[in-house]
């Protein structure tokens, strides 16, 4: 009995993170930013030039608006745990000012041009990433919870927690590294 509890949370806890993630991280209160699915001849070459990641040539690449700016994303090659993206934001559709943006790790890390299972918080002007080291050594962290707050180009690292427990049972105990939310970012984090 209680194992089915157990399964059937895991479900709806995955089920929620899907759509989640497909809408963008918005709440109820918050509808999700337009996203719009372009084909590579609709990508302005400022973009196309901007991305790192060697992703499928055929994948879509996708276009929001976000803070009163516009965010193309690229998919980039990844695992079965995430689903990893370039970022690049642009003043306006037409791909003008077109930066790669560059997510600093904190701690001396190297800033990633490349996120992993992004949610996107139009109100608080964050992105945030989930993201799952499959290949990871044993008693290794192996999950990585990251915010950063966009103010216009520049992402600002304000959360970074991580966990040893890869499936994030009940229980499971995180270190968090860096918390430098506001109030409205806190109540927008996975906890």
């Amino acid at each position: 009995m209680q194992m089915a509890i157990v399964a059937r949370l895991r479900t709806a806890s995955a089920a929620l993170f899907l759509a989640a993630t497909l809408t963008g991280g918005a709440t109820a209160a918050e509808p999700p930013s337009e996203l719009v699915s372009l084909g590579s001849d609709s990508v302005p070459e400022a973009v196309k030039s901007a991305f790192t990641c060697d992703g499928d040539p055929e994948a879509t690449i996708l276009r929001r608006s976000f803070r009163g700016a516009v965010i193309f994303t690229n998919r980039c090659p990844g695992n079965n745990q995430n689903y990893v993206e370039n970022l690049v934001h642009a003043d306006d559709e037409t791909g003008r000012g077109a930066t790669l943006l560059a997510f600093p790790r904190g701690r001396g890390a190297p800033a990633e041009t490349a996120i992993a299972n992004v949610r996107f918080f139009e109100r608080t002007g964050t992105i945030g990433e989930i993201a799952v080291d499959t290949e990871h050594e044993q008693n290794a962290p192996c999950r990585f919870e990251r915010m950063w707050r966009l103010k216009k180009n520049t992402p600002t690292l304000v959360f970074s927690r991580w966990t040893r427990d890869c499936e994030v049972r009940a229980g499971t105990r995180w270190k968090t590294v860096i918390d430098k939310r506001r109030r409205a970012e806190r109540a927008e984090n996975w906890d």
